[in-house]
């Protein structure tokens, strides 16, 4: 079974791509079977669809998320 824990010291964000698609979204624990991996980004859409976002590497300065995202969601459309 997996689960998601919320990073200890992080709050939610809401953040805007480049495109225009909003998310709100916070660094995760994600752990399956025992087994914890890297904390990655989870966005949630304004639809409450869920997406598994990239590695969160400690990151959380506004800019700096924005660019990060804008860039994963707009490879992640392209593919």
């Amino acid at each position: 079974m997996s689960r998601m824990l919320p990073v200890d010291g992080t709050s939610p964000f809401v953040i805007t791509t480049d495109d225009g698609t909003l998310f709100h979204c916070q660094p995760h624990e994600m752990e399956a079977d025992g087994d914890v991996n890297k904390p990655r980004w989870i966005l949630i859409d304004t639809q409450r669809v869920p997406h598994v976002g990239p590695v969160y590497d400690g990151q959380v300065a506004p800019q700096t998320l924005q660019r990060m995202l804008s860039a994963w969601w707009a490879e992640r459309a392209g593919a």
